[in-house]
């Protein structure tokens, strides 16, 4: 069964590096905007139906790109025994959300498999961990993939499109790439970054756990 994780931005603390804003600089106020009306019982009362999938047990992140949706399925088969197996990866391709279409995957070089997908600036963004590591796959056909050069500090274990830029959030650091391909290791006083929030031109990253808060 297909399950969709809806990305979403939450309240977590603020903490760690400011991009695009200077570091002491206050929150402005928000403008003003045009609440939209509520939604009506007709439109409430849609039905939602659930896609039967062959793969995903374990977790499917859905992505919208330029021609529809892409799927990256987790499922990890039974062995039999009290071990678990390998993570096995699927992708998926669809137009509608409805109709998907299996696509290649380059070969999997650790028993976690990928772990996450973004896309951004005609190109996706997918990353496999590796136990001790991460480390991204490019493409801009879905076909194609490569495996750009990353250092070891490359820890991201979820990647975000957010402001132009892709994050890769980890444990203790966040990456950063205007292009998916060339990485920055952005250090934190953090456990566990979840997400990136971006407004009034600044661009913060979120943690689940802050150890203690730094604006520097």
């Amino acid at each position: 069964m297909v399950r969709v994780m809806v990305r979403a931005v939450v309240l977590l603390p603020l903490v760690g590096l400011a991009v695009g804003c200077a570091a002491t600089e206050p929150l402005a106020t928000a403008p003003s905007v045009t609440v939209e009306a509520p939604l009506t019982e007709q439109e409430l009362a849609r039905t939602w139906v659930k896609i039967a999938a062959p793969h995903g047990n374990m977790k499917t992140v859905v992505v919208r790109g330029p021609d529809g949706y892409v799927a990256l399925a987790r499922d990890q088969p039974p062995t039999g025994g009290k071990l678990v197996g390998p993570v096995v990866n699927h992708l998926y391709r669809s137009t509608d959300g409805v109709t998907w279409h299996k696509l290649p995957l380059p070969a999997r070089e650790s028993i976690y498999g990928k772990v996450d997908l973004a896309y951004g600036a005609g190109r996706w963004v997918m990353l496999e961990h590796g136990g001790q590591a991460t480390f991204p796959w490019t493409s801009t056909d879905l076909v194609a993939w490569s495996k750009p050069s990353v250092t070891r500090a490359f820890d991201a274990q979820h990647v975000v499109r957010v402001d132009g830029h892709f994050f890769g959030l980890g444990p203790q650091a966040i990456q950063e790439s205007p292009d998916g391909v060339t990485w920055t290791t952005v250090p934190l006083d953090v456990v566990q970054g979840r997400a990136v929030a971006s407004g009034n031109g600044c661009t913060r990253p979120c943690s689940s756990t802050a150890r203690s808060t730094s604006t520097a």
